[in-house]
């Protein structure tokens, strides 16, 4: 994906009828689909300082699965937490699972005159989006808007990637929103 000078989110127009004649009149229009989880949850980072005396305590994931459990002072790491490093000390915070790409624009003029159809033109762009994605994932994003040229990682602010493990405990918010460049 080339950078290109920002110029708008579809999320900041006032409704879907504004964003489709915007998008229908303007032929030099680039989008890029931005999607992001942000999760509470135990991250390692890829550059964190390693040590040999980390104390390492339980960690429960989101569905109340063992990610981490410490016995007799043995440290065991459930099946699916591959990748934790024992000589990382794990952190607990708030991260981002993001994701974003290119999608095509006649693809997208094509799905808003199909839901103004269906709904309204005054519909916002979330009533846009809640009508095509059925998940909260932002992956998932990319397949309903046949997203192409496609970047992804989990850090804690967009755009880094800079996590080695995580354990996922709570969803905080997801977002979908199209980043509008003039090429």
């Amino acid at each position: 994906m080339a950078e290109n000078k920002f110029n708008n989110r579809a999320s900041d127009f006032d409704s879907v009828g504004e964003l489709l004649n915007f998008l229908e009149n303007n032929n030099d229009i680039k989008i890029v689909l931005e999607s992001y989880e942000y999760w509470s949850g135990w991250i390692q980072q890829k550059n964190q300082d390693k040590s040999e005396n980390v104390e390492h305590l339980n960690i429960i994931d989101l569905y109340g699965e063992t990610a981490i459990s410490v016995e007799n002072g043995n440290v065991l790491i459930g099946e699916d937490y591959e990748g934790y490093d024992l000589m990382k000390k794990p952190i607990e915070t708030k991260f981002y699972c993001w994701g974003k790409g290119d999608v095509d624009k006649n693809g997208i003029i094509e799905m808003l005159s199909d839901f103004i159809d269906s709904e309204s033109s005054e519909s916002d762009f979330y009533e846009f989006i809640d009508h095509y994605v059925h998940s909260e994932e932002y992956y998932d994003t990319f397949e309903t808007f046949e997203v192409e040229n496609t970047e992804e990682g989990k850090g804690q602010e967009i755009g880094i990637d800079d996590i080695s493990w995580n354990v996922f405990q709570e969803l905080n918010e997801f977002n979908v929103d199209f980043l509008i460049f003039k090429s």
